[in-house]
């Protein structure tokens, strides 16, 4: 790049030496990339493409050397000089500026010649590349030396091209790395061995390089400084040179005493652990002896049948566990053909070629592993067994020892947990299928019962909006209480089924614990103070926190409680408290009280209390109504939100029930308060609404409620006489019920979605109202294509916020 782009300081290490030549840098990078190849001498000389990739990386070195050595030889020009650089001052020279020097030329063909012979795996050819490689380290580091010395003559001679300095190190560097590359052959093994050899080779060659430069460096400073004249610095060199190889001859004899030392030691220690290991050998022996009665003795006694064969195929060892399951005696069984004795005959032919093929590739799919397999009794009764087969090769003989299982019985439990299971599999999908029937007819209940219900409650809301007599207002009062409690009764059954069927579903989203507690008891406020009582709060400062949960689930806990608790207390109070059990950076624990001055609950009567369908005595239910389910539905949803729910009770003084539940901590610190209070019924906006439903009186009750609001309202009993309104008339929004004849509500919504009416906006916004109140209804509505949902018994609040919120 600096010959290329003219950058002096890239092509020149020391200003005032010479430039590293374009095509030294090229042929070097080409040795760099030849040695990563050459790196791993196993892949290296057995990997075809990794050796033609070096070889390919030094025959480009070779052909740069080559060619540049030719050129100074034969005077001429190949232009190989100017390919990356041509002087345009020196257009015509003989020697180009970019041509590089012949030793650099030299040295590339000796390290393109290293990479051919290394891949030949011989010490012989390892040797040679190993004395090339060390011939061009030393020229390089002549050159070096010339450098550090001053002797120009070694880094370039007459008006030939000289060594760069960086150039002479890049190449002492790239040969140490070839050098070492193949440490484990030939002169390497040798230098790079931890033996004496090693360590005296590794401190001559270093010391040989580096020493006498170094000596010679300081005679040749003192003299230029004047320090020393001439005779001195004679004396220098040779008494630099005297001292230097006593130096080595002293540390080579000291490392070859305290070898022979540390070898006199090891073998007088081997002496000693001969005579150790024939006392060893002795003891091993009567050790031996005795084990082998032991080794006798647990096969006599192993549980499983173990037969000896040797390679031919004949028995060679029968333990009496064989003597049972095969019904051959020892003497009977020892020295015949095992597939005589055990195969059935179909398998016989098998195993032999299978053992023949063993023996003379040692491949065998059957060994060291467990099978199942027949095997025959001397009855000739076939039965399965389990066989693991080991082999053994001693004094190139194999013998082979076989275990085997009677696994009859074990087979036979096999087949019966198998019926079982299949007995299991047919009243799991009964059973499955009995709950498909019973989410199906709670799913059509649903509907037929909300459908009516809706009808009820919304006309009694419509009447009492009318001039009514007290009596009248009263009887219509009375209605309209009876259909609220007969829905509270079908919303608990729901819940109930929702839990017990796992398809209950929990929100996870932002709120403020204090301000949910307070809304829920500033709603029941008025039901208390009917009966007389005073309903109040107890809650800390500190519960001022927003965290992460399903407020609904917590309100419908909350309101259970606190309704069962107005029920049951006649005068007196009731207390709901919330109090922090932890508080971490992240968790806060809360524990939730309803406290009342009631009838209280006896102590037998609690330990069932959360049961469904259980009230505190047979007469409560006469007395005072419920269905029971209200306390297990709080039980399982504080279990779904894993917490745990209970209550501690005085009978005719009154009741505690408290739950505890844990809550992350929310990092939104504006969230909007949680009110559940009755919505204005003021609309901000009106609008031309459709609403399709099959149900006269919801037709009905639906038109009225939303005329009542503001809004023009237009009814059709079907989808298709939806899809045929929607044509005529541009509405603003469709109210549509699901289950509908003809064309229900979900393939009316896909029609409209998928624009195949022109005259009909596929993005109308749609509201399921539907009887449909079971989990995964709402959201099989939002699939379907519908904006949102609401389920029937309509609350108009509810209603219009949701109309609001669709409204353009």
């Amino acid at each position: 790049m600096g010959w290329i782009f003219e950058i002096n300081f890239l092509k020149t290490v020391i200003p005032g030496y010479i430039s590293m030549k374009a095509n030294t840098s090229l042929g070097l990078l080409f040795l760099a990339i030849s040695l990563f190849f050459f790196e791993d001498p196993e892949k290296y000389t057995h990997h075809k493409p990794t050796r033609w990739a070096a070889n390919f990386f030094a025959t480009l070195t070779f052909l740069i050397g080559a060619l540049t050595l030719t050129q100074y030889l034969f005077d001429v020009n190949f232009g190989i000089d100017e390919f990356f650089f041509i002087d345009p001052i020196r257009p015509g020279a003989r020697f180009p500026a970019g041509r590089l020097a012949p030793i650099t030329a030299i040295n590339f063909m000796l390290m393109a010649t290293t990479v051919y012979l290394s891949s030949i795996r011989l010490n012989g050819w390892q040797r040679i590349s190993q004395y090339i490689t060390f011939l061009a380290f030393l020229i390089s580091f002549q050159a070096l030396i010339g450098y550090f010395l001053g002797v120009t003559y070694t880094f370039g001679t007459a008006f030939y091209t000289q060594m760069a300095i960086h150039t002479s190190i890049l190449f002492i560097v790239l040969t140490a790395g070839f050098l070492y590359a193949r440490k484990n052959f030939a002169l390497m093994k040798i230098a790079t061995s931890p033996t004496v050899a090693g360590r005296s080779t590794r401190l001559l060659i270093g010391s040989a390089i580096l020493v006498p430069p170094f000596v010679h460096f300081i005679q040749i400073k003192a003299e230029q400084a004047g320090f020393i004249d001439a005779d001195f610095s004679v004396l220098i060199r040779v008494m630099g040179s005297v001292l230097f190889y006593l130096a080595i001859v002293w540390k080579m004899a000291y490392d070859l005493h305290q070898t022979e030392e540390l070898q006199n030691e090891a073998e007088n220690k081997l002496i000693v652990i001969n005579a150790e290991l024939e006392m060893r050998v002795i003891e091993r022996t009567e050790a031996a002896v005795k084990n082998e009665g032991k080794v006798r003795a647990i096969l006599e006694s192993a549980f499983d049948a173990i037969v000896g064969m040797d390679q031919l195929g004949f028995v060679t060892e029968w333990n009496p566990r064989a003597e049972e399951i095969f019904g051959w005696n020892k003497e009977e069984a020892i020295g015949k053909r095992m597939s005589e004795l055990i195969i059935p005959e179909r398998y016989r032919l098998m195993h032999e070629k299978g053992l023949a093929h063993f023996v003379n590739t040692g491949e065998g799919p059957v060994l060291n592993r467990s099978i199942e397999i027949s095997a025959i009794k001397k009855s000739g009764l076939e039965f399965p067994v389990e066989l693991s087969i080991t082999p053994l090769k001693i004094d190139d003989q194999y013998i082979f020892t076989a275990f085997l299982s009677d696994i009859t019985q074990r087979k036979e439990d096999e087949r019966n947990l198998k019926n079982l299971n299949a007995e299991l599999e047919k009243s799991a999908a009964e059973a499955k299928q009995a709950s498909e029937l019973k989410s199906f007819f709670l799913a059509n209940m649903s509907h037929e019962i909300r459908t009516p219900i809706n009808g009820v409650i919304g006309m009694t809301n419509l009447v009492l909006d009318t001039d009514l007599t007290d009596q009248q207002r009263e009887f219509v009062d009375i209605i309209r209480s009876s259909a609220d409690s007969l829905l509270a009764i079908i919303n608990d059954i729901l819940d109930l089924s929702k839990i017990e069927s796992g398809k209950m579903d929990l929100e996870t989203i932002d709120f403020e614990l204090s301000s949910l507690v307070t809304d829920i008891t500033k709603t029941l406020r008025l039901t208390a103070l009917q009966k007389g009582l005073n309903l109040k709060t107890d809650i800390p400062t500190s519960l001022v926190e927003n965290v992460i949960g399903d407020p609904g689930r917590i309100r419908q806990i909350l309101i259970n409680l606190i309704s069962n608790a107005i029920k049951f207390t006649h005068e007196g109070e009731i207390t709901v408290r919330a109090s922090v059990l932890s508080n971490t950076a992240d968790d806060l624990e809360i524990r939730f009280e309803v406290e009342d001055s009631g009838i209280g609950i006896s102590d037998e009567t609690i330990k069932k209390l959360f049961q469904p369908f259980t009230q505190a005595d047979s007469t409560m239910s006469r007395k005072f109504g419920g269905t029971g389910l209200g306390l297990s539905i709080c039980q399982r949803l504080v279990e779904l939100m894993h917490g745990q729910i209970g209550v501690t009770s005085t009978e005719e003084k009154g009741s505690i029930f408290w739950f505890e539940l844990n809550f992350k901590k929310s990092k939104n610190k504006h969230i909007h308060q949680i009110h559940h209070f009755e919505h204005d019924l003021e609309s901000n906006k009106t609008g031309r609404i459709l609403v399709v439903e099959d149900n006269f009186v919801n037709q009905k009750v639906a038109r009225a409620l939303l005329e009542k609001i503001g809004h023009r309202v237009d009814t059709v009993g079907n989808g298709l006489e939806a899809i045929t309104a929607l044509e005529q008339f541009p509405y603003d929004i469709v109210l549509m019920d699901c289950q509908m004849p003809e064309m229900d509500g979900f393939e009316a919504t896909q029609v409209i979605r998928s624009g195949k009416h022109v005259k009909i906006p596929k993005t109308i916004p749609i509201v399921a109202m539907t009887a449909n109140a079971l989990s995964g209804d709402k959201e099989r509505c939002l699939k379907a294509g519908m904006d949102d949902y609401i389920s029937k018994p309509v609350n108009i609040n509810s209603l219009n916020k949701i109309i609001q919120k669709l409204l353009p």
